[in-house]
């Protein structure tokens, strides 16, 4: 599960829309560089601090690339996404599901391959507006910190009141050209 965040420019959209143009704008270009062992069947959002909007169901899975050999799910294509403020750290974004033949000594390779990361790496970074012309920019939401207790380590959250965000737009992708990792998921 891959988690992102979009900032609504316009009133008057809903999780819906951007359901749509998130489908339009990036899944496709996600589906481009992965293989068939890999699905998304379920796309979630929510809208923060607005609990009646919205938008969960099941969706049909993009075309993929049908090569024979996939590297192992917990082998990933790693992007870094930045800001151009200080105070929040860069965002991340890993894929699995790569053709084992798009990588040679764990470094990324094979110019249709390439440019299709190419694409999915201008994406990232760009407004969503397949639906609605730049409604939704992309954004890096601020983790809050809590202290240690006496039951719980320090940790982190999602911020769960209007006062607690802290966000900044996405300025660049950046793509790592070294094959990286990321935990399985089954």
């Amino acid at each position: 599960m891959n988690v992102y965040h979009y900032r609504a420019e316009t009133a008057d959209t809903s999780a819906q829309d951007l359901a749509a143009a998130f489908q339009e704008d990036i899944l496709s270009e996600i589906a481009g560089i992965q293989t068939t062992e890999v699905t998304g069947d379920r796309l979630r959002i929510i809208t923060l601090f607005d609990f009646t909007d919205f938008y969960d169901a099941d969706i049909e899975d993009p075309v993929r690339n049908a090569l024979s050999t996939t590297l192992p799910r917990s082998v990933a294509m790693n992007f870094t996404l930045r800001t151009n403020v200080r105070n929040i750290g860069p965002g991340a974004k890993r894929y699995a599901g790569i053709a084992a033949a798009n990588q040679d000594d764990n470094t990324w390779i094979g110019t249709p391959f390439l440019e299709q990361v190419e694409e999915l790496r201008l994406a990232l970074a760009a407004p969503l507006g397949a639906i609605i012309e730049d409604s939704y920019k992309p954004v890096i939401v601020k983790r809050v910190f809590y202290e240690a207790t006496e039951t719980a380590k320090a940790g982190h959250y999602m911020p769960r009141t209007e006062p607690e965000l802290v966000w900044a737009y996405v300025t660049n992708v950046a793509l790592s050209m070294d094959v990286s990792h990321q935990v399985s998921r089954d």
